[in-house]
């Protein structure tokens, strides 16, 4: 009697138990579809670069055109606006520079590691909240 219950624990321990088995599967499935490979963090982090550089590149140039405009009185192109305005303008401009740095800064990254850095990603939301309220005071402030 003994021997056969062995034996009936020992086919037991062979048979997989379908509420943990198939259900740590399926989760592990789950999650390998829901991040992307090494290889699609790269693309995305090479498409981080080129807008970093298009973004910290036409910021610059504006803000080089802008301040030839405000402070070349030979200038063919002039500032009509106040002292305010230009200080304001000035920020925006630097904030959406910040942002194409952060954002060039975690594309080298992404596509150095295959890897995404979380500590980035949050440093570019908040940049972004920053430049949101930033245009809304702008609008508040300068409204006609």
């Amino acid at each position: 009697m003994d021997a056969r219950i062995l034996s009936d624990l020992n086919a037991e321990q062979q048979l997989p138990n379908p509420l943990t088995v198939s259900g740590e599967n399926k989760m592990n499935q789950n999650l390998e579809q829901a991040q992307p490979s090494p290889a699609k963090i790269r693309a995305l982090g090479g498409a981080l670069i080129f807008i970093g550089i298009l973004l910290v590149g036409g910021m610059g140039a504006i803000m080089w055109w802008m301040n030839n405009a405000v402070n070349n009185p030979s200038s063919t192109t002039k500032f009509t606006g106040t002292s305010d305005q230009k200080t304001v303008a000035f920020l925006i401009l630097g904030a959406v520079t910040a942002f194409g740095c952060s954002s060039l800064i975690a594309g080298i990254y992404q596509f150095a590691t295959g890897r995404r850095n979380k500590k980035l990603i949050w440093l570019m939301l908040g940049i972004w909240v920053v430049l949101v309220i930033m245009v809304w005071a702008v609008q508040v402030v300068f409204q006609p």
